[in-house]
């Protein structure tokens, strides 16, 4: 698959556009499902014209910021569209969220509407809420606090919520007309330092979406299980707006649950799985799943973290079509895919290639691109990512290129065929004995091992080589290995100085919600 980015047909300016195109040639195709409810393409706009005058109602105009507390829910998806809508920026936020860290997205955004579900798993929000507003700075603004129930799935409690006691104008102001302006705000994790906002437009989201809409096409339109958090890209995006834009069908889970998986699936026939490295041997171990259901499956796509080969070769010998992507939220979701025709080896040890053609290169040290097979920073062609990071200017200028490319931080060495293979992050980059080592080339050589299921390598001080990586790995079931063999695998396949000083076996291992490995837990382990 190639084709170039001039060639990237969007179906519409705006995501107002788009959901207004589905509701004419397709009203009554389910858009979003959750529980026993669904809202099809033809209601969906009336529910996000009745959000978005409640929103008006309550004083949102365009260029303001509205903040939503919501599990991942149809309500999170309409919200969205309804600030969009207004040309206002939203951010979500999720319900593990603890006062201190709302308080410091809240502080941050300056939101004007603060909307939250009354309650989640038991957890009631409104005193939360409210200790962290109490938090912020004196001169701070307040924002105003809408709580909506969302105990019936599917149900308007939302829309009636917004338009409290006076109820909501009849009338829906007319769409925001610049879809260049940030509509979206997405805070990085933080693991490097404080969280930064990330700006995205409707029009890069509109344009990622569909060349992802597009790359991973199906036969009549995608239907997804998404369980991803609202304040993350992948919730928000990639199970989220990319099916939108496809005319595709979201099956919401509040949280991830293996066990209802196969329920899932085959109540509303998906026939597109989206899963991470852990959240796919989750399932596998449930004792409920049976693989043979991946023969439903018009593809398996995974993103995030690479997955064991043993593994990939069991999906695909029911499901033959595996894709991947890679991206960052700055670059507003996915900029390099493994499709179909690529090999399982691809799959399993590279990002895929750059699709469209000439969004990615390696530069050297020196910031020129080098040639095939020659390491350096991965950086992403500008047009598409990022606006940039709210309220810091310096950070804006620091992520990108003085010619236009937005630095990922990312190692990467693109090989012959046009595919791209992580070496490592900058930032998790060591010194040994002088040596520059990246973390990830290690671990993807323990995890070819036929014994280790998944590794993690994390740099610590040493007396005489300023630093040296520790190896922390889960085994294959029924696997044994011991510490010297690991080694003598590695020195067969690397410099010496790349080899791990200490290999630990874990049962398992600490991850981020978004199922990478959390390094700075591992490194606070014993």
């Amino acid at each position: 698959m190639s084709y170039h980015e001039d060639e990237v047909r969007v179906p519409g300016a705006t995501w107002w556009d788009v959901i207004a195109g589905h509701a004419r040639q397709h009203p009554a195709r389910v858009a979003l499902a959750h529980g026993d409810a669904s809202i099809t393409y033809g209601e969906l706009t009336g529910r996000v014209e009745r959000c978005a005058a409640g929103l008006s109602a309550r004083g949102v105009v365009a260029g303001d910021c509205v903040a939503m507390l919501a599990p991942p829910t149809p309500e999170a998806m309409v919200s969205f569209l309804a600030a969009a809508r207004l040309g206002a920026l939203w951010v979500g936020l999720n319900p593990r969220y603890q006062p201190r860290e709302v308080a410091y997205v809240i502080g941050h955004a300056r939101p004007r509407l603060v909307i939250s579900i009354a309650s989640f798993e038991e957890r009631r929000y409104a005193d939360d809420l409210r200790d962290a507003l109490d938090s912020l700075e004196p001169d701070a603004a307040r924002p105003a606090l809408v709580f909506y129930q969302g105990d019936m799935p599917g149900d308007d409690s939302l829309e009636r919520a917004l338009a409290g006691a006076e109820g909501v104008p009849p009338a829906c102001p007319a769409p925001y007309g610049d879809p260049a302006q940030p509509s979206m705000l997405v805070y990085t994790s933080g693991t490097t330092g404080k969280p930064k906002g990330v700006l995205l437009s409707q029009t890069a989201l509109i344009y990622r979406s569909t060349v992802q809409a597009r790359t991973f096409a199906t036969a009549s339109h995608p239907v997804v299980i998404n369980f991803a958090p609202i304040n993350h890209i992948g919730g928000m995006h990639f199970r989220g707006l990319s099916q939108i834009l496809a005319g595709g069908t979201i099956v919401y889970q509040e949280r991830y649950r293996p066990a209802d998986v196969m329920g899932l699936i085959e109540k509303h026939r998906v026939n597109m799985l989206m899963l991470g490295s852990t959240m796919l041997q989750m399932l596998i171990r449930e004792p409920s799943f049976d693989m043979a259901i991946m023969r439903r499956m018009e593809w398996f796509i995974f993103s995030g973290a690479a997955i064991p080969m043993p593994i990939l070769r069991r999906v695909q010998e029911h499901c033959p079509r595996i894709g991947s992507t890679y991206g960052l939220t700055e670059s507003c979701g996915s900029v390099s895919y493994i499709v179909a025709s690529d090999t399982l080896e691809a799959a399993a040890y590279t990002i895929g290639r750059a699709i469209p053609d000439g969004q990615l290169r390696v530069v050297d040290e020196h910031g020129e691109p080098g040639p095939a097979g020659e390491q350096g920073e991965l950086q992403v062609r500008r047009r598409y990512s990022m606006n940039g990071y709210l309220r810091d200017e310096a950070a804006t200028a620091e992520a990108f290129t003085a010619d236009g490319w937005l630095k990922t931080g990312d190692m990467a060495v693109c090989d012959e065929t046009g595919n791209f293979r992580l070496v490592g992050r900058i930032k998790e980059m060591y010194k040994s004995g002088g040596y520059n080592v990246y973390p990830r080339e290690i671990e993807v050589v323990l995890e070819q091992h036929p014994h280790v299921l998944m590794s993690a390598v994390i740099a610590v001080d040493d007396e005489l080589y300023q630093q040296v990586g520790h190896a922390h790995l889960i085994l294959k079931p029924e696997g044994a290995v011991s510490e010297s063999e690991l080694a003598h695998w590695c020195r067969e396949r690397m410099a010496n100085y790349k080899v791990p000083k200490r290999f630990f076996i874990r049962s398992a291992l600490p991850m981020l919600s978004i199922g990478k490995v959390d390094k700075i837990a591992l490194r606070q382990q014993p």
